[in-house]
């Protein structure tokens, strides 16, 4: 339907000039009893057909080249004569007299005397607006002919129902049929039967020229070059406005071009094409360019899909322009840019991404979940209040799936189990209750579906992911992959000690054989696989078993039994990862055998987490490597090195920068804090990656194992660096507990190794130790719980004081005995707490 309908509305210019020019100069008629009943008002009728030719003949004198053939010129002369004879015909038929006769000819011929005035030479075009022109111009001085009908009352009937038939292409077939000359009803007759034949074949075929600049703009596009097919829409526009071209580019071309940014996620160009659009219809009234909803849903789904690198900004625009089409709708009354279930969904999609940027929890994050909920009670609402008219505005289980996944991404999944709790008790309460029922028949009874219980299960990552997962299965709902796969990223994360029985691992385990099972419907994937790893690598210590699943998985790949578990990069970070964290003496050297081992297959290339998860593994084996520090950053300059020739899967990301700090931070190198703090002035200038809080103190950690006597001041350096750039507006470089706990650990080992130097003074460590801490306090006291000092806090002030000779020294250190004692059960954040 769109088709055909893209295919009329860009038929031949000819065509279009003849139907708005026919529409301007029809009459209608009036029925009438018997022909006696021409009068002769007859005359006044021609003089205002004799105008109406006129100024038809003026705008299409200026459309005609400047010379004619002769052939045409007698041609039009041709046809204007036979409708003088009609006319004459007709009149003296019903009794005209003589005056009347005069008066027709004296008309008729000026017309043609008109058109004789300026002899111009036909193009092909012209020859077909001119056959037209012919045509229309008998047919209505026909018309004019049979409109004087009527008397009376009749004449203000026919006044009112005059504008409803000058825009409409069909008057002239219903003025022509209320003639009674039989002679002439049959040629007319034989005529329009012409013209619909002709007009159908035109409709249902498009025009060579219209399909060829359709190709032409979907072949830009297909190869990435937007902005060519941009501009040669706006050329086409251009020439036909200026009367060069002969296309008219319409709102489908548009909306072509305007999906063409879409899906190159541009969407601020997509936007301004539509802009432009709304510019044409509404300020410069190019009515064939009149948005529609398509257009509009493109540039939502361009900006849902662009979340994930603007946030917050891009799910916002993306619901100001829903807002908008519901003020187009509802204040100016165009239904063609009225809102959908899908509109509203998509733009509940693009908060629920942005709720997954950035930390959990956070408020941007929370505040983009409210809004994604917030679209949901709209769509409710509106439901509610007229469930006829909005019957495609109700939500369904996507639409409530996407607000849970929304409040899942922000880590409130409590919140997002209450809403999946209370849809499965509107659903259960809408099946026991019959419709009638008072309190259920306006419910929006939905029930949960695996997706829903997926988001569920993948937003806990804990063992609360296997309890769901279970109650999914209670209730009668089939797992799918995805579920399977959630659940093992959940037992992956759990907290749970390797004693249970049984274990995590097990579990795991366990659930996979379900889905490998041979009369399984679900069979398991790479992703599947990956999780299982990850499952050995952080619960069962066992390198051997995540090694083996690798291995399982090439063979299902290789030998046909499973085609959906071919590894990939993630597979070999796995089990690269797995070394990492295993106690394995030559744990890194046997990384590097498994990322060599993945080189060497080249349709399977490293990505960023195959090498963090090397450097990581490095980074962990200082006790048994003396050059591990070394080894790491060598692995990070190569990692650099790839992504600077162009392979951007490799770029390096601030986490990679942090394992080789902590590399060297643990390194017994003597050199290491210098080291440490040169590879982090060093990410400054590559400009790659920028540096956080967490690298910053890393560093400081480093100086705190230093014996270096300028320990203390370059670690105040650090620090004070640190909270100048948050300050300055970095909400990255913010410095929390361990930060502080790091620098005090720093005083606390430069007392200890300093205190019986002349050159260090023991009193001002203690001094600026208790700033520091009187700091923190006030801080966790306004609440910024992230600075709340803890155990280790008082653990180090006490280290810091105990090498102090002041006579108020005792009472400190009992002092922050007993407060270290207090805050004894809140110790999560230690000094390494950035390890992870």
């Amino acid at each position: 339907m769109k088709a055909d309908e893209n295919v009329r509305t860009v038929e031949g210019r000819g065509s279009q000039a003849s139907s708005t020019h026919t529409s301007q100069y029809e009459t209608p008629t009036a029925q009438s009893d018997t022909p006696d009943t021409i009068t002769l008002s007859t005359t006044n009728t021609l003089e205002s057909s004799t105008q109406s030719i006129n100024q038809h003949t003026a705008i299409m004198g200026t459309r005609i080249q400047r010379r004619r053939t002769a052939q045409q010129t007698v041609l039009m002369i041709c046809y204007c004569l036979a409708s003088c004879f009609y006319i004459m015909l007709a009149t003296t038929s019903s009794g005209g007299t003589n005056k009347t006769i005069s008066s027709t000819t004296t008309m008729a011929t000026a017309a043609a005397s008109m058109i004789i005035s300026t002899p111009r030479t036909p193009t092909r075009r012209t020859i077909r607006s001119s056959n037209i022109f012919s045509s229309t111009s008998s047919t209505c001085l026909l018309a004019a002919s049979s409109s004087s009908t009527s008397n009376g009352t009749n004449t203000d009937r026919r006044a009112g129902r005059s504008s409803r038939a000058s825009s409409s292409p069909s008057a002239i077939t219903n003025t022509n049929t209320n003639t009674n000359n039989t002679k002439g009803t049959k040629r007319r007759s034989r005529t329009r039967h012409h013209q619909q034949q002709q007009h159908h074949r035109s409709a249902s075929s498009p025009q060579p020229e219209f399909l060829e600049f359709n190709a032409k703009l979907k072949r830009l596009i297909s190869k990435k070059d937007v902005t060519a097919a941009e501009d040669l829409l706006l050329k086409s526009l251009q020439q036909y406005e200026d009367g060069s071209g002969t296309l008219r580019p319409d709102k489908f071309h548009f909306g072509i071009v305007i999906n063409g940014w879409a899906r190159s996620n541009n969407p601020s160009k997509a936007e301004d094409l539509l802009r432009r659009i709304e510019d044409y219809y509404y300020e410069d009234g190019k009515t064939w360019l009149k948005p529609v909803v398509v257009q509009y849903s493109s540039v939502i789904h361009a900006l849902a899909r662009s979340t994930h690198r603007y946030g917050n900004h891009a799910a916002q625009k993306a619901e100001d322009m829903l807002r908008h089409m519901e003020r187009m709708y509802f204040e100016a009354g165009n239904v063609d840019v009225r809102p959908d279930k899908i509109t509203y969904t998509t733009v509940i999609t693009a908060w629920a991404k942005a709720a997954a940027r950035g930390s959990d929890a956070n408020a941007s994050n929370v505040h983009a979940a409210m809004r994604a909920e917030a679209v949901l009670q709209r769509m409710l609402h509106l439901y509610g209040t007229d469930k006829e008219n909005f019957e495609d505005v109700k939500p369904d289980v996507i639409a409530y799936t996407s607000v849970i996944t929304a409040w899942c991404n922000c880590g409130k999944v409590d919140k997002a189990e209450q809403m999946l709790e209370k849809m499965e008790t509107q659903y259960q309460a809408a099946r026991r209750s019959s419709k009638d029922d008072d309190g259920f028949a306006d419910i929006v009874a939905v029930r949960p579906n695996v997706a829903t219980y997926t988001a569920i299960i993948d937003g806990y990552r804990s063992e609360k992911s296997e309890e769901v997962f279970h109650r999914m299965v209670e209730r009668g709902i089939q797992p799918d992959v995805a579920s399977y796969t959630a659940v093992l990223h959940g037992l992956a994360h759990s907290t749970c000690t390797c004693s249970m029985t049984p274990t995590p691992a097990q579990r795991a385990e366990a659930l996979l054989k379900q889905m490998e099972l041979p009369n399984s419907k679900i069979k398991p994937t790479t992703a599947t696989y990956n999780a299982m790893m990850d499952v050995w690598a952080k619960h069962g210590n066992n390198v051997s078993r995540a090694e083996a699943v690798l291995r399982q998985m090439q063979h299902l790949y290789t030998s046909g039994e499973n085609t959906e578990a071919r590894p990939n990069a993630l597979s070999y970070s796995s089990l690269i990862n797995a070394y990492a964290k295993s106690k394995h003496r030559n744990a890194a050297l046997q990384a590097e055998k498994i990322f060599k081992e993945q080189e060497q297959d080249s349709s399977i290339r490293p990505v960023t987490q195959t090498y963090d998860a090397l450097i990581d593994a490095w980074a962990r084996s200082n006790a048994h490597t003396p050059d591990s520090a070394e080894r790491a950053e060598a692995w990070f300059h190569e990692m650099m090195q790839r992504y600077q020739d162009g392979d951007r899967a490799v770029r390096p990301s601030v986490r990679s920068c942090n394992k080789v700090l902590l590399a060297w931070s643990r390194s017994s190198r003597v050199d290491a804090p210098q080291a440490a703090e040169a590879f982090l002035n060093q990410l400054y200038i590559s400009d790659v990656v920028k540096p956080d809080i967490v690298s910053y103190t890393t560093v400081i950690k480093a100086w705190a194992s230093s014996s270096d006597p300028q320990a203390g001041s370059k670690a105040d350096a650090l620090l004070t660096r640190a909270i100048e750039k948050y300050r300055a507006g970095d909400a990255s470089m913010k410095p929390d507990v361990v930060t502080y706990n790091c620098f005090l650990k720093v005083l606390a080992n430069c007392s200890r190794v300093h205190y019986n130097r002349d050159d260090y003074d023991v009193e001002a460590a203690c001094r600026q130790a208790d700033e520091i801490l009187v700091g923190m306090i006030l801080l966790s006291r306004i609440g910024d719980v992230q600075v709340r000092p803890n155990r280790i806090t008082y653990e180090h002030m006490i280290d810091v004081w105990s090498k102090s000779g002041s006579v108020k020294a005792f009472g400190k250190i009992e002092s922050y005995r007993q407060m270290a004692i207090a805050a004894g059960h809140d110790d999560n954040d230690g000094v390494d707490g950035m390890e992870e």
